[in-house]
């Protein structure tokens, strides 16, 4: 039993190995790299405790499996509305429109 599990292990180790070396991470340039009809999104870790707030403005193009971190950044302890100035300022500098909609609570 130990042995098949030695084996089935190994196969494990090489079939990360081969995902690791497709996911060729490289430097890139957003507005030459990036095709026209990439799918954008914001990811947010909203943090707490010690943990810091984060978010990054990421693409994706599924057709090509193309995924592209453009910007991010991570705060601690600044209140919800330096988190989202600091999102809309990542995303304007990048040449996306950005609306904020400000309720009353």
């Amino acid at each position: 039993m130990l042995e098949s599990l030695k084996d089935h292990v190994g196969e494990c180790l090489r079939h990360a190995e081969d995902c690791v070396q497709q996911a060729a991470m490289r430097d890139f340039v957003p507005e030459t790299d990036i095709e026209n009809w990439a799918r954008y999104i914001v990811g947010i870790d909203f943090g707490g405790g010690l943990h810091p707030f984060a978010a990054c403005l990421c693409a994706w193009t599924p057709d090509m499996e193309r995924f592209y971190v453009i910007d991010g950044f991570k705060m601690m302890g600044d209140e919800t509305l330096y988190h989202v100035k600091r999102i809309a300022s990542m995303c304007k500098a990048s040449g996306f429109r950005v609306g904020m909609v400000m309720t009353a609570m």
